[in-house]
């Protein structure tokens, strides 16, 4: 069963006045004979909020998407709305003085609950593996998804450019036994609410919204902006309201100008830099502002030097992040802020650094930043082959508290050892996005959805708790007691510096040299026969790739900084640290 109706344009009304409302919109004349001004108003109303990404996000808009392959469509998703919408281009009628669109609304669940809701040949739409990939080619597809149509969108315009309005036209409930707790008219209203906020900025015009129920048991809504198109004689019995129902309130992000400070957290080796390259990369195709913030458990900042090409990147390489936090992570956010725009900061912590005491920390920053996601990378090579490793507290704790669970070097282990990492995490979280990544690449797309979704959760309807625990770096702060945890551990660190070229061997027996037990070591080490290379070891493996600095050739002295426990001092090393990690 199809959720449609007819809608019929009445008379317009017989006056002119020289053009100005619509010229926000469009600045030159309407012209009929065209077929789609209306979906030229429409796209450039969706184009011009987009511009400016905290004006839509502070609307309520959460991104949107054109589709125009066969016909004009767009896809779009609302902060206040667990459903995805679709618009679809039904045609354009004209008279003397006015011409109206028509469009079909779409929506289609994006939450099991809302599945749950729908006719069967509707869910058996949704199960299908490529369902939102094809909902996001929607023109290609139009057809197969009209069965979700919800409404109709009427878009009036005075062709002498003076005023126009948006109609909504929607059943209150659906009247199918099995789908009778769908109610088309709430499920459309947060997506006409943000079309309707959204015009009014644009034209900079009050809206005038006018309500109107048939006995069909359709309702009609009707926001009107300057001069109405429509013959009010036409339209019957309506009530006037001041504001629409299910608008989007703004949160306590949207109404910030503070920057998002997500956390990537991770042990030693396991791919923290390599995704962080990958997530910038996506973060910048959009024109998304993001600054790093890197902090190295040793005395030299190679990651920042490998990020930092592009991006602007501070390093805070005074031990481990969540014991120092309050001393560096405040200049190195203010340094930020003031030389870039940034939407967002990534910081990326030490691999030995627990995400609960990085949050707490986090807390006594809030008049800079507004805390965002914990990403944690797993490294699925190392906790398949080293069953130990799922019983160290430092590895849970950064797993229980993500929010999001990457699992990195999954072409490295085979598909049924691979399955068993994937089902330990989510037995240890549940609740966390679990994705792959291969060479440090994932669905950002994916990441950067459910974090929109997250925010609208945490910050606006449903905000979360933290665990009692994720405050104890407070209590010292206070001079209160810290309970004391069981598993924390002392772990070593210097710094070798290698003036001269070395032979390949004599770096894997240098690295093995090195203590009891190394976890991690990286560096710039020149080799002989290769020139700069980048060394990165990490639980028995060493990988090596060529390094250059800017291009040119690097003017330092080469060096490589040892991570691990039970460390031998060296020749030309730096005196060993010890330091635990909470």
């Amino acid at each position: 069963m199809v959720w449609v109706f007819p809608y019929y344009l009445p008379h317009a009304v017989m006056e002119y006045l020289s053009p100005t409302l619509l010229d926000a919109l469009i600045p030159r004349s309407l012209d009929p004979s065209l077929n789609q001004e209306t979906v030229t108003l429409l796209h450039n109303l969706f184009t011009q909020i987009h511009i400016e990404r905290r004006k839509a996000r502070k609307m309520g808009w959460r991104g949107f998407l054109p589709s125009r392959s066969h016909h004009p469509c767009w896809t779009m998703r609302v902060g206040n709305s667990d459903w995805i919408y679709g618009i679809s281009y039904v045609g354009e009628r004209f008279d003397e003085t006015s011409l109206a669109g028509s469009f079909w609304l779409m929506a289609f669940p994006n939450a099991k609950e809302l599945k749950d809701l729908l006719p069967k040949g509707l869910r058996d739409i949704v199960k299908k593996d490529d369902f939102y990939e094809r909902v996001r080619e929607i023109s290609s597809n139009e057809s197969e998804f009209r069965p979700f149509t919800i409404a109709m969108l009427t878009l009036c315009a005075r062709r002498d450019k003076q005023g126009m309005s948006l109609i909504l036209e929607a059943p209150m409930r659906r009247t199918d036994a099995d789908a009778r707790k769908i109610r088309p008219l709430r499920v459309a209203m947060p997506l006409f609410s943000a079309l309707s906020r959204s015009l009014e900025a644009i034209l900079g015009a009050k809206s005038k919204i006018v309500f109107n129920k048939e006995e069909s048991g359709n309702a009609i809504v009707d926001v009107v902006f300057g001069l109405s198109p429509v013959d009010e004689e036409d339209v019957g019995k309506t009530y006037q309201v001041e504001e629409l129902p299910l608008a989007y309130k703004p949160d306590e992000v949207d109404q910030s100008n503070k920057p998002v400070i997500h956390i990537v957290c991770g042990f030693l080796g396991s791919g923290k830099t390599t995704f962080i390259q990958g997530w910038l990369n996506f973060l910048h195709t959009r024109e998304r502002f993001t600054g790093v913030l890197q902090n190295e458990f040793g005395e030299i900042d190679l990651d920042s030097r490998i990020i930092g090409k592009e991006t602007h990147v501070e390093g805070l390489n005074e031990g481990c992040i969540c014991c120092t936090l309050a001393d560096s992570l405040r200049p190195g956010i203010l340094r930020l802020v003031q030389s870039t725009p940034a939407e967002q900061i990534l910081l990326e912590t030490t691999g030995l650094a627990n995400p609960n005491n990085v949050l707490g920390s986090i807390d006594e920053l809030d008049d800079l930043v507004v805390q965002g996601l914990v990403v944690t990378i797993v490294d699925s090579k190392q906790m398949s082959e080293h069953p130990e490793y799922w019983n160290e507290d430092l590895r849970l704790a950064q797993i229980r508290r993500a929010d999001i669970l990457v699992c990195t070097k999954v072409d490295l282990v085979d598909k049924e050892s691979l399955s068993k990492v994937i089902e330990r995490l989510k037995e240890i979280n549940h609740s966390a996005l679990l994705m792959k990544a291969l060479g440090g690449f994932t669905n950002f797309a994916a990441l950067d959805e459910y974090f929109n979704t997250w925010l609208d959760k945490k910050y606006g309807l449903n905000s979360r708790n933290r665990s009692p625990e994720v405050n104890s770096y407070l209590l010292t702060t206070f001079g209160g007691r810290l309970k004391k945890v069981t598993g924390n551990k002392f772990f070593e660190t210097y710094t070798i510096t290698l003036k001269e070229k070395i032979e390949l061997p004599e770096l894997e027996n240098l690295i093995k040299s090195a203590g009891e037990h190394i976890l991690r070591a990286k560096g710039i080490v020149k080799l002989k026969d290769k020139g700069d290379v980048l060394v990165q070891f990490t639980d028995g493996l060493l990988n090596i790739e060529s390094f250059s600095d800017a291009g040119t050739e690097m003017q330092f002295d080469g060096w490589l900084t040892i991570i691990g426990t039970g460390l031998r001092q060296l020749e030309n090393a730096s005196p060993i640290r010890r330091e635990i990690c909470l």
